[in-house]
């Protein structure tokens, strides 16, 4: 089933915790309009400690 999802383009989560997480960018998405990609790393340098 992964792999069909993969070569159609289809988004695919396999456990509850990757699932809570994409609704979770989805619904900021929709608040703030945008997506900013960035590395693990340079996440932790602009998380307020």
């Amino acid at each position: 089933m992964r792999s069909k999802a993969v070569v159609s383009g289809i988004p695919i989560t396999t456990t509850i915790a990757a699932l809570t997480s994409t609704v979770e960018g989805l619904m900021d998405k929709h608040d703030f309009g945008r997506f900013e990609v960035c590395s693990l790393q340079e996440y932790h340098r602009h998380v307020k400690k």
